[in-house]
């Protein structure tokens, strides 16, 4: 897996598949994150997912984001059905 040092990346979670992280540290294949409003977890680097920051961004075309797989994808269509609902992003 290419460097995560990007200070951000995709971790598995149980109720949403996937989460925005911040990397705290990486070290010997595993890194230390932390999920927004929850305390910091170990995981092996290979079960987090690249963050691009086109990740980030209000795209009307998918199709332009970098780094595209199922984690931004998912957060999109999220985000997507959260503002058609009036309730604003997750």
């Amino acid at each position: 897996m290419t460097s995560l040092l990007t200070q951000k990346c995709w971790v598995p979670s149980k109720t949403k598949v996937w989460e925005l992280a911040s990397i705290l540290e990486q070290a010997d294949g595993k890194l230390e994150v932390q999920v927004d409003g929850q305390p910091p977890r170990s995981i092996k680097e290979g079960e987090a997912t690249a963050w691009d920051p086109s990740h980030d961004l209000d795209l009307d075309d998918l199709s332009a984001m970098n780094q595209l797989h199922e984690a931004p994808l998912l957060a999109a269509r999220g985000a997507a059905r959260h503002d058609a609902r009036g309730r604003g992003h997750y």
